[in-house]
């Protein structure tokens, strides 16, 4: 029982190194020495402001904004949330790879009714010499929220 033991070990310890041989030696190009080889993913910086403003054109604030990603619940997965100031402005920044968010507007003020859109965000001026540096971007995302249809009881 020992030595099926052992062999196990040795085969395994085998196995590592064999993996850990292959992935170093597939870090570079003996053709050109000058390309860098990297892991990981582009980042952005991203900025998305705006007004969020009733009907009446009347600032709303302290409404929730909330960027999320397109296909996910608001309320399960956020990359940034912040709240409107007095004059219904709010700015939620990050740093991400994602180039399209869903911005969703939920007001304090139960007589408004929550909304929400998706926006493309386009990176520019990233680094030449880095290929992971995206740049930044910046988008204006305004909402004017309908009173709600639900009446009070």
């Amino acid at each position: 029982m020992k030595r099926n033991f052992r062999f196990s070990a040795i085969v395994s310890k085998l196995c590592v190194a064999l993996m850990a041989f292959l992935g170093y030696s597939c870090n570079g190009n003996d053709d050109d020495d000058d390309q860098l080889l990297m892991y990981g993913c582009p980042m952005g910086h991203w900025e998305i402001k705006g007004e969020v403003t009733d009907e009446a054109n009347e600032p709303v604030s302290e409404a929730t904004v909330k960027v999320t990603l397109p296909d996910v619940n608001s309320t399960q997965f956020v990359f940034s949330e912040v709240k409107t100031d007095e004059a219904g402005l709010y700015s939620a920044d990050g740093a991400e790879t994602a180039g399209e968010f869903k911005v969703v507007c939920i007001p304090d003020d139960p007589a408004l009714e929550p909304d929400s859109t998706v926006v493309r965000l386009v990176y520019s001026g990233g680094n030449p010499n880095n290929m992971w540096d995206m740049g930044s971007a910046s988008v204006t995302v305004n909402f004017k929220l309908k009173k709600s249809n639900k009446e009070e009881k």
